[in-house]
């Protein structure tokens, strides 16, 4: 489906119009496994570098359209992929809305041999933005793989989960005995196999902005493959093991890429004070706090700003040295 820009108010325009030199295509990992792919060309006279967006779990890069055009509209080339498993990239379970994983280890691999594509074929400097889970997953790489980047940024990693309304210490024996039932590939307490992307609870969750929260349902209503539902007691287990990778000794201490945390202050999704607790391990992190919810790429206009505008000066002060 084609959007003409003018069809839409300014506002809608981007966030619901792909620009017309955008490139969308499928990219083959070496196992076989699909992922999406988007191309964005930075449209500035003096490139600043490539940057390369990892999105949240059961998200996919277009919700995150208005951002790429910002970091593009200021020199940068700027990739976004869909993890393997949601969005428009291959699935991983029999259910294609269901959010599984037995491990997160494939997706670091997967996000391994990303960069290493990307980089071939990009300009430095290298820049790695990543939400929630995406995250996750760049900091495991940069922790296990450390790949050759300038700077990562990570806004609201995924360094703690809350499962509600149990603290961790009541969620993970019983995700255990789930696992031990044989239950890994069902839906967890409260899971919906399709979410109700009109509900204000869920809104209120990942933003504080209703008319950008429309946006995701938008994409969905004319995108329906692009839909994931709630996770399996099996990809709670793979989060929980691999948060337990991150926290052992020694493994965020060898980082030494400069690492900005962008966190939520009202964040119900994942736990910023786990967050603020890692980033102090890491040697060259630098923490912003923002009085806004999970999505804060997504937020209203003075925090969305305020998040950008804290980015930009981070990786411009990386680019000069």
């Amino acid at each position: 489906m084609t959007l003409k820009a003018g069809s839409l108010s300014p506002d809608y325009s981007r966030r619901r119009v792909l620009p017309d030199d955008a490139v969308i295509r499928m990219e083959t990992l070496c196992d076989g496994g699909k992922v999406r792919i988007l191309l964005l060309p930075a449209q500035a006279d003096t490139r600043r570098g490539s940057i390369l967006f990892l999105n949240g779990r059961a998200d996919f890069f277009e919700k995150y359209l208005e951002s790429l055009i910002h970091w593009r509209e200021r020199g940068f080339d700027v990739t976004a992929m869909d993890w393997r498993g949601q969005g428009g990239s291959g699935r991983i379970s029999a259910d294609p809305l269901m959010g599984h994983a037995a491990s997160f280890d494939p997706w670091v691999d997967d996000l391994d041999e990303m960069v290493a594509k990307w980089r071939s074929v990009s300009a430095p400097p290298y820049y790695l933005v990543a939400h929630s889970m995406g995250g996750h997953l760049a900091l495991r790489l940069l922790a296990e793989r450390g790949p050759a980047l300038d700077a990562v940024v990570l806004t609201a990693p995924l360094l703690g989960l809350k499962v509600d309304p149990l603290p961790e210490w009541l969620a993970r024996p019983i995700i255990r005995h789930k696992i031990k039932r044989g239950l890994s590939e069902a839906y967890a307490w409260g899971q919906a196999r399709r979410p109700k992307y009109t509900e204000k609870r869920r809104q209120r969750v990942l933003t504080r902005d209703a008319s950008r929260y429309k946006d995701e349902g938008w994409w969905i209503a004319r995108q329906p493959a692009l839909a994931l539902g709630g996770v399996s007691w099996g990809w709670l287990d793979a989060a929980y093991r691999s948060i337990d990778r991150l926290k052992a000794a020694g493994a965020l201490e060898r980082i030494a890429v400069p690492v900005l945390f962008v966190l939520a202050e009202d964040d119900k999704i994942v736990s910023t004070p786990a967050a603020l607790a890692l980033a102090r391990r890491i040697p060259k992190a630098e923490v912003a706090l923002f009085d806004g919810a999970h999505e804060l790429l997504r937020e209203t206009d003075p925090v969305r700003l305020a998040v950008w505008a804290r980015i930009d000066a981070f990786l411009d002060r990386c680019r000069a040295g």
